[in-house]
């Protein structure tokens, strides 16, 4: 049983929802790093579902560039025709072409050179997965504050994506994951201003996650807390995950 008040409120935290937890110990001052002990089991299987879904997206966009790469120099291969592409000229009154020959070659270009660097950045980072604040956390300024209450209490994904914001998974050779990075609100080093803080305040008083932002900017502005979960093969799971109801 909790023997002092510090005991007390050590237990009574324990209770609260993980993103309420982790925003209080961040605030108090508590810099060891965050691992899969400080989440509940359907929370450490939101991340699994969120990587596994943003997989599936980065395959679809990759098999697009691809495409795109492909069709792009097939037409950089055509003879240029001048009548292909034309825009008015309203001093000549009447239709004339919309590049020179020079023009056209070089836009292709520039179109085939940003579709390879894309293709490059997905080959320089495969095995990390870099996942995105979702549609769970309400989009925009976030959620309203009943909305936020009753998510913290009741949407694993909330408290995934208020805890964490944006994050990194990084596949280990033996299958399993490592999340790393802490997320927007808590890793951010700008330092706002008493002045500033009093001006922005009423416009997040009732966006608690606003508002926690713009408490960590103002009063633990170089504070950060590391992050170091390790999720068990997304292999096994896969299939299982896919056939569930969406993550809201």
């Amino acid at each position: 049983m909790p023997t002092t008040i510090g005991d007390l409120i050590k237990a009574q935290m324990q209770k609260a929802p993980t993103n309420v937890r982790l925003f209080g110990e961040y605030v108090a001052g508590k810099k060891d790093t965050i691992t899969e002990k400080d989440f509940k089991p359907k929370e450490l299987a939101a991340m699994s579902r969120y990587i596994m879904e943003q997989d599936e997206q980065n395959k679809k966009n990759e098999a697009e560039l691809k495409k795109q790469l492909s069709f792009l120099q097939k037409r950089s291969q055509e003879p240029f025709e001048a009548n292909k592409a034309q825009t008015w000229d309203e001093r000549q009154q009447k239709f004339v072409p919309k590049y020179t020959k020079a023009e056209y070659n070089k836009l292709i270009q520039e179109e085939i050179n940003s579709a390879q660097k894309a293709l490059a950045s997905y080959e320089k980072t495969r095995g990390k997965t870099s996942v995105s604040y979702g549609e769970a956390g309400g989009g925009g300024a976030g959620a309203g504050f009943l909305e936020a209450i009753q998510k913290s209490f009741t949407s694993p994904a909330y408290n995934v994506e208020t805890s964490l914001g944006h994050f990194n998974a990084y596949k280990n050779k033996d299958g399993t994951v490592t999340i790393e990075f802490l997320g927007v609100g808590f890793d951010k080093k700008r330092k706002v201003s008493m002045g500033q803080f009093i001006e922005l305040l009423p416009s997040v008083i009732n966006r608690p996650e606003s508002f926690g932002t713009l408490l960590a900017r103002t009063f633990t502005p170089t504070k950060a807390r590391p992050v170091r979960i390790q999720l068990p093969s997304l292999i096994q799971e896969t299939k299982k995950e896919k056939k569930k109801k969406p993550l809201l």
